[in-house]
C-alpha cells in the first residue's frame, strides 16, 4: 500500500534547491517536474540523481546514475532545449515539465529518481500506527515528516489506497465465491442429469 501511495503522489522523485549552508527539500513548489514512463520506473534498479539549471531558455542536465553491477557511477551531461522535453539515459526516458506558477531561476535544482521499491520503504519508515486502546478496534496513524503539506497528502492518500485495497479483497473473494458456486452448480446438474438418465 505504501508504494501505492507513493506512485500515486509521485513521491519518488525527491526535489531540492541549493541553499547557502545545505539543501532546502522542496515539495508543490518545485519549478520544474522530473518523472519517467510507468514502464520504465517500473523496472528501475537504482537511483538517478540528477542537478538542473537553467541556461537562456534551455534546460542544463547534469545526472548521476549508480548502476547496481558497476563499481563507479556513470555520470552525463545533457540539453532540453525546451519545456517539456526529455532526455534518454542508460535507465530510460527522464521527462521533464514546467511547474505552473513557479519559474526556475537562476539557481540549482536537485532531484533524485529512487526505484518504487526504495521510495515505498523511505516513507513507510516515517509511518507508525497504533491501537487507540485494547478494548478499541480504532487506530491512530501518524506519519512524521520535514514538511507537513506531504504528510497530510500522504496520509490522506493511505486511507484512500487502504479502502481500494481492501475494496479490491472482497471484489476477490465475491469473485472466488461465485466461480466455486456455479462449478459446485454444474456439477449437481450433471449428476441429476445422469441419474434421470
Amino acid at each position: 500500500i505504501n508504494t501505492r501511495v507513493v506512485k500515486s503522489l509521485k513521491l519518488y522523485v525527491a526535489y531540492s534547491r541549493k541553499g547557502k549552508v545545505k539543501r532546502h527539500e522542496l515539495y508543490k513548489d518545485n519549478p520544474i517536474i522530473v518523472d519517467m514512463p510507468q514502464n520504465q520506473l517500473n523496472v528501475l534498479q537504482a537511483p538517478i540523481e540528477l542537478e538542473l539549471s537553467r541556461s537562456g531558455k534551455a534546460l542544463n542536465v547534469k545526472g548521476k546514475i549508480f548502476m547496481p553491477d558497476e563499481k563507479e557511477e556513470l555520470t552525463f551531461e545533457k540539453k532540453v532545449d525546451k519545456l517539456p522535453g526529455n532526455i534518454v539515459t542508460p535507465m530510460g526516458t527522464i521527462i521533464f515539465q514546467q511547474n505552473p506558477g513557479f519559474t526556475l531561476k537562476d539557481e540549482t535544482m536537485y532531484a533524485t529518481i529512487y526505484p518504487l521499491g526504495v521510495a515505498g520503504r523511505i516513507y513507510s519508515k516515517k509511518l507508525a500506527a497504533a491501537a487507540t486502546s485494547k478494548t478499541t478496534t480504532v487506530a491512530q496513524v501518524s506519519f512524521t515528516d520535514t514538511k507537513q503539506a506531504r504528510s497530510i497528502d500522504y496520509l490522506e492518500e493511505l486511507v484512500k489506497s487502504y479502502n481500494e485495497d481492501a475494496n479490491e479483497d472482497k471484489n476477490e473473494v465475491a469473485r472466488k465465491t461465485h466461480e466455486f458456486i456455479n462449478s459446485r452448480i454444474e456439477l449437481i446438474k450433471d449428476e441429476l442429469d445422469v441419474t434421470e438418465n
